[in-house]
């Protein structure tokens, strides 16, 4: 199968990404007092618990039909270890390792 190059928008939509990501990185080098006030601080600290879905979501809707049920059941397996122990980072650990069990 022979990949098709990428089109202009594709392009203009992975530089655009990678400069927002930048500008909001760097924001907090020119900015570094407007990160010490407490409600920032109450904000930064629910950014990961709310891309994860948005990451889960997104690779479960990209599945091809064959990949969908392990990916689901790896999601499910994750989303019930972040229910109970509200950690982020055994979350992770333990939906990458069921997806990894599941497909070998």
């Amino acid at each position: 199968m022979i990949a098709s190059s990428p089109t202009p928008t594709l392009l203009l939509t992975i530089v655009l990404v990678g400069l927002a990501t930048y500008a909001i990185r760097a924001s907090l080098f020119v900015w570094p007092t407007a990160t010490s006030s407490p409600r920032v601080q109450r904000v930064l600290r629910r950014v990961p618990a709310a891309i994860l879905p948005v990451l889960v979501v997104s690779t479960l809707n990209a599945s091809t039909p064959t990949e969908l049920p392990v990916r689901t059941l790896a999601a499910l397996a994750a989303a019930a270890v972040a229910w109970r122990t509200h950690n982020v980072t055994a979350t992770l650990a333990v939906g990458m390792a069921a997806l990894w069990l599941m497909s070998a």
